[in-house]
């Protein structure tokens, strides 16, 4: 999508339409930028571009009508045979392998039979897309891997006739797809038919009351909400709740001097990344606040972590006054950790009743648009920085926490969380 006017020299001219894409070809649209006119051919022109877009995609998106799916080979459609031949193809690949690759895009596998015969004889033809185009003529194996999308498949059977085709996909493949304007495939629907390529969400508003957790140990679930977890040594939590009706907007998570009180999901929340997890971005926001303490205080927590208390795999924001009272952006794979510190206080002066900061944490797996795994950190909308290295790969749980120093004590006012789980899409913007 391109940015700027997309009309020559008179900006009160009715703005001529975005070029029409050819077939296979990225779309160009036109959006006008900050430092067009506010005429109202920019006006139109804006309105414009979104709906010739979503006519493009409506359009050209290729639609596979759902598959059904292999009982024998977990990942895999089951494979469609046409033709008389008595020869058999079957995917067996990991499904580690079976990776939306980013120039390549998702995969619709057809092999199309050129010499027929016995396997080692018989000679085909691979397609990734789903017979559209073909690679080059190889001969059947026991075990061939074709070296564009990964995928290994066994040819067995008797004989394979000439012209036979054998059809399977990816059980991932989205059945409407297209190209954004830097090349990236993405899904409209994905497998399932679920739009926009399977986005969950998770969301926890704490309107749902639970009984506070015991003042020592694990209470697992918490009673009343089954989602969460709380591991206390003499702190605690509570609603913070405003008006007659006690209706809560949050939680206090406090404790002493020498004390720590932790939430935390009752379940692992991501898997972390590594190299069997390329297809997962995870996005979560957090609305986080304090009311007015002293300018020393202990630690504060506020991401993911693996485990039940702060250990050494995790991604979060961490705020230390003995150290330093900005939040501090850590991400650590069982050793050493990255760290960076954003420059905005983790604690303040504010309404408890009301978040002064919002956070939102993604981790975006390599699929994505930067190519890698990144974990990265938004406060209030503005990106504070991206973390390249010692990338969390176990799985973690959400951890909102206070621990208490020698002489000091801490809290945390814990508000809305959001979270949205992308199989398919590689938006850093989920």
């Amino acid at each position: 999508m391109g940015l700027g006017t997309n009309y020559p020299g008179n900006p009160n001219a009715v703005q001529s339409p975005s070029p029409v894409p050819g077939p296979g070809v990225v779309p160009v649209v036109y959006l006008p930028s900050d430092l067009d006119g506010n005429t109202v051919a920019n006006f139109w022109q804006s309105e414009k571009v979104p709906a010739d877009f979503i006519a493009y995609l409506q359009k050209t998106a290729l639609w596979r009508p759902p598959g059904t799916l292999s009982s024998t080979t977990p990942g895999f459609t089951a494979v469609t045979h046409t033709g008389a031949g008595t020869g058999t193809v079957t995917p067996k690949a990991p499904l580690n392998a079976l990776v939306n690759n980013v120039t390549n895009g998702p995969q619709s596998v057809m092999i199309n039979i050129i010499v027929g015969g016995a396997v080692g004889v018989a000679t085909f033809q691979w397609s990734n897309d789903g017979g559209v185009t073909y690679g080059t003529t190889q001969t059947t194996a026991a075990s061939y891997t074709d070296g564009t999308s990964g995928i290994t498949i066994a040819f067995g059977g008797t004989t394979f006739n000439a012209n036979d085709t054998y059809a399977f996909r990816p059980t991932d493949t989205p059945l409407a797809q297209f190209q954004d304007s830097v090349g990236i495939t993405r899904g409209i629907f994905d497998a399932l038919g679920h739009h926009m390529g399977r986005v969950t969400e998770f969301r926890e508003d704490w309107f749902n009351f639970f009984t506070a957790p015991a003042a020592s140990g694990t209470t697992n679930p918490l009673v009343g909400n089954q989602k969460w977890q709380a591991v206390n040594t003499n702190g605690a939590i509570a609603f913070n709740s405003i008006g007659a009706n006690q209706v809560a907007t949050g939680l206090k998570i406090s404790c002493g001097a020498s004390q720590s009180c932790y939430l935390l999901s009752s379940n692992d929340v991501h898997p972390g990344l590594s190299s069997s997890n390329t297809w997962l971005c995870h996005e979560w926001d957090f609305e986080v606040a304090s009311n007015a303490i002293a300018a020393s205080h202990g630690k504060v927590y506020l991401g993911f972590n693996q485990g039940t208390s702060p250990g050494t795999l995790y991604f979060w924001l961490r705020s230390d006054a003995s150290v330093n009272a900005n939040w501090q952006l850590e991400c650590a794979n069982g050793g050493t950790a990255t760290t960076l510190d954003t420059g905005i206080q983790a604690l303040g002066t504010s309404d408890p009743f009301y978040p002064n900061h919002r956070i939102r944490m993604q981790m975006l797996c390599s699929t994505g648009p930067f190519g890698i795994h990144i974990c990265r950190a938004f406060i209030d909308e503005k990106l504070i920085g991206n973390l390249t290295t010692n990338i969390p790969s176990g799985g973690m749980k959400v951890i909102a926490g206070v621990a208490g120093d020698a002489t000091n004590g801490a809290q945390l006012y814990f508000g809305s969380v959001l979270g949205k789980w992308a199989r398919w899409s590689t938006s850093i913007g989920l």
